[in-house]
């Protein structure tokens, strides 16, 4: 580990600040922004994505996944009193209505992949992945509306999971269509989705879930021999082989990081060591010298694809802050974590939201991808990246909220 040469107050200082100048722009930027320019006023839907000017590109696809995600945005900051209950209501109440209109399946209690621009269903398929944000989706409306019903539809679509994706195992298969690997990633989410269900609703029924979760992650996804996290894998969770089992995504180890230590006390089991490797190993793989990170890269470290995608920055800080306020981190851990905060967020500024802020958009929107020549792979707004950039305000949230209480408690 090497430490930082700055002192430990100074440091953090400059975390906070960080920390405090990205909640200023999510909450009185990025929030409003969306539920202005990124709602479809015929629809109430969620556009897909945003051009430099802030304008919506008609004729996008909605991946119904993405009204998932933008329901799960609005509900948690109406629950974290970022945005106020009436307007968060009315926008979740609105995006419900066009995913069950356009979006449910025909034949089945799931929900299609893909409308185009003229809401006809063009990809039918219902994907594990998409379904582990409508249950999220679903969960947080009941928390933050007090509607029962949501979580009995969150429940509802769990039961579907395991009437039609239940895999040979343990886990979930793709979805309701062939495929040629099994993917980490979808259980990723699931993870996450469990473990909300739980916290939320002291609920034990999801923390079984959360546990089947970490289960996989601890028998098939973490790769010990080479401390990542391995992606793709054969139907009996083999790694798959050839070029495409050597792919690692550093920003999905630095999310995993983050879970292990949002599981740990629902689990009450010791995972510091296990999310601090993860987190230690992804930045001695994947981290440019911008402090990005690349969005493929070998087992080694050697990069696949050189772009930079923005949500592995919101996973750094997510896992940054949570390593920082552990109570098994020490005043040099401390010291330590408290400078990747900052450079977690000073990046993830400099490079994604700073120049979509001096653009014609107005500020709110960001970048997604930043490419091998360090230039935007894209200037359009992704509406949904804003999942993670509102995931990432709530942790550094809490980290000011803590360190202000220590500081205050010290002095």
């Amino acid at each position: 580990m090497q430490k930082p040469e700055i002192g430990g107050n100074q440091m953090l200082k400059k975390a906070q600040d960080a920390a405090q100048q990205y909640l200023s722009w999510f909450k009185n930027h990025a929030l409003p922004f969306w539920l202005d320019k990124g709602v479809n006023p015929d629809t109430g839907a969620s556009w897909e994505k945003l051009d430099p000017q802030g304008r919506p590109i008609h004729d996008s696809n909605y991946r119904l996944r993405v009204q998932a995600r933008q329901i799960f945005v609005y509900s948690f900051a109406a629950q974290k009193g970022w945005i106020s209950q009436e307007r968060a209501h009315a926008f979740v109440t609105n995006a419900n209505k066009f995913i069950e209109q356009y979006g449910q399946h025909a034949q089945s209690a799931g929900y299609v992949h893909l409308l185009d621009s003229k809401l006809a269903q063009v990809d039918q398929k219902q994907d594990l992945y998409d379904h582990a944000f409508h249950i999220l989706a679903n969960i947080w409306q009941a928390k933050a509306f007090g509607d029962s019903e949501k979580l009995e539809k969150a429940k509802q679509l769990i039961g579907h999971l395991d009437t039609q994706f239940t895999g040979e195992l343990g886990g979930f298969i793709e979805g309701d269509y062939q495929t040629q690997c099994r993917r980490q990633n979808p259980h990723m989410h699931l993870f996450e989705t469990f473990i909300a269900g739980a916290e939320l609703f002291q609920d034990t029924s999801f923390a079984a879930r959360a546990g089947e979760m970490y289960q996989l992650f601890s028998a098939f996804f973490y790769d010990r021999k080479f401390g990542v996290l391995r992606e793709y894998f054969t139907d009996d969770w083999q790694v798959l082989p050839g070029n495409k089992g050597d792919i690692i995504e550093p920003g999905h180890m630095l999310e995993w990081s983050w879970l292990l230590l949002c599981y740990e006390c629902l689990a009450s089991k010791p995972l510091y060591q296990e999310a601090r490797n993860l987190f230690e190993t992804a930045i001695s793989l994947g981290q440019t010298e911008q402090d990005l990170f690349y969005d493929e890269v070998d087992p080694t470290g050697e990069p696949i694809k050189h772009t930079k995608r923005s949500w592995a920055m919101t996973e750094y800080i997510k896992s940054s802050t949570r390593l920082y306020l552990h109570d098994h981190s020490l005043e040099d851990d401390r010291l330590f974590f408290a400078d990747h905060i900052h450079r977690a967020t000073h990046a993830l500024m400099t490079f994604y939201i700073a120049p979509a802020d001096a653009s014609p958009s107005g500020r709110g929107a960001y970048i997604d991808q930043i490419g091998e020549d360090m230039k935007p792979a894209s200037r359009d707004a992704q509406a949904s990246t804003l999942y993670h950039y509102a995931v990432a305000a709530s942790e550094l949230e809490n980290f000011l909220e803590q360190t202000r209480l220590a500081h205050t408690s010290d002095s």
